[in-house]
C-alpha cells in the first residue's frame, strides 16, 4: 500500500512539494486533505490522465485540489523524491526530483540509515504515496531499486545483514521514495544520486560478498569481526568522500555542471 497518511505528493512547475497536514490555502499547489478527499482526488486525477495523457501533471494537479497549503521558507526542509521505474517511464518523470518538505513531517521522526550514520549523513528515507495510481499490470511500474540500496542494513549485530529494512518483504517494489537529512540541512538530487550510487555499486556488493563468506557461520566470531573491519574500513566518510569525487569527475566528463556539485559535508 502506498500512503504516508495524512500528506500527499503534490507536483509543481519544477519540483515536489510534501504537504503539511490539514493547512489550508487558495495560492499554492500544496495539497493536503483527509482520505475521502484524497481518494476523490486521485480518482479524478486518474481519470484525467486516462483522457488526456499528454497533459502536464501540474495542470492536473491544479484541476484536481482545492486543499492546498502555504508554509513559511523556514518551515520547509529541501529534499529529494526518488522516483520509480513505473514514474519515469509511464509519467516521463525524473528519477531524483527536489522536494520541499514540512519540519515537522513524520518523516523526521524515523532513524537515519545505517550507511548514512556511518558516513556522518543523517539520511532519511520513506516511502511516498504514488502520484498516480499506475495502470493495473504495468510492468516493475513500482521498482525503485534505487531507493532499496539507501536501506541497506550494515550494523554488524543486526539480524537482518545482507539485506535492507526498506519496505520487506518486496523492497524493490516500494514506489516512489522521499530522502530527507535529519538535521534539517538541504539536500540535493545530485547529492542523493552520488550517495545511491555509493551504496549500490560501492557497499553492496562487497557487502553481499561478505554475506556469502560468512554464511556458514552467521554467529561466529570470525563473521563477526568481518562485518566490524567492513564497516569500519569501507563504510567511512572517507570512502564516500573520495567515491563522491570521482563520482563527480565522471559525470562532469559529460554534463560540465556537475563539477559545481556541492559535498554533503559543506551544506
Amino acid at each position: 500500500m502506498y500512503y504516508l497518511e495524512p500528506t500527499t505528493l503534490i507536483e509543481t512547475n519544477d519540483s515536489l512539494s510534501i504537504s503539511k497536514p490539514f493547512a489550508l490555502n487558495q495560492t499554492k499547489h500544496k495539497a493536503t486533505q483527509s482520505n475521502e478527499t484524497y481518494r476523490q482526488q486521485q480518482y479524478f486525477v486518474g481519470l484525467l490522465f486516462q483522457q488526456q495523457s499528454t497533459q502536464s501533471a501540474t495542470r492536473l494537479v491544479g484541476m484536481a485540489s482545492s486543499f492546498t497549503a502555504n508554509d513559511p521558507a523556514s518551515d520547509m526542509v529541501m529534499g529529494v523524491t526518488i522516483n520509480s521505474h513505473g514514474d519515469r517511464r509511464l509519467l516521463n518523470k525524473e528519477k531524483f526530483v527536489e522536494t520541499e518538505v514540512p519540519k515537522d513531517h513524520p518523516i523526521f521522526t524515523s532513524r537515519p540509515t545505517h550507511i548514512g550514520e556511518n558516513i556522518g549523513i543523517p539520511v532519511l528515507v520513506q516511502k511516498l504515496v504514488p502520484f498516480y495510481d499506475l495502470p493495473e499490470g504495468a510492468p516493475d511500474r513500482n521498482m525503485n531499486r534505487t531507493a532499496m540500496y539507501l536501506k541497506l542494513l550494515v550494523n554488524v549485530q543486526e539480524r537482518g545483514w545482507g539485506f535492507t529494512n526498506l519496505f520487506n518483504p518486496e523492497d524493490e517494489q516500494a514506489g516512489p521514495i522521499l530522502i530527507v537529512r535529519k538535521d534539517g540541512k538541504p539536500i540535493t538530487p545530485r547529492q542523493v544520486e552520488a550517495l545511491a550510487a555509493f551504496c549500490r555499486f560501492q557497499v553492496a556488493p562487497e557487502h553481499r560478498q561478505l554475506q556469502d563468506d560468512c554464511l556458514p557461520e552467521l554467529e561466529s566470531d570470525e563473521s563477526f569481526e568481518a562485518r566490524k573491519e567492513f564497516v569500519r574500513t569501507r563504510v567511512t566518510r572517507s570512502v564516500f568522500e573520495k567515491y563522491f569525487e570521482d563520482f563527480k569527475k565522471e559525470r562532469a566528463m559529460e554534463d560540465p555542471s556537475w563539477a559545481d556539485v556541492a559535498s554533503l559535508y559543506d551544506v
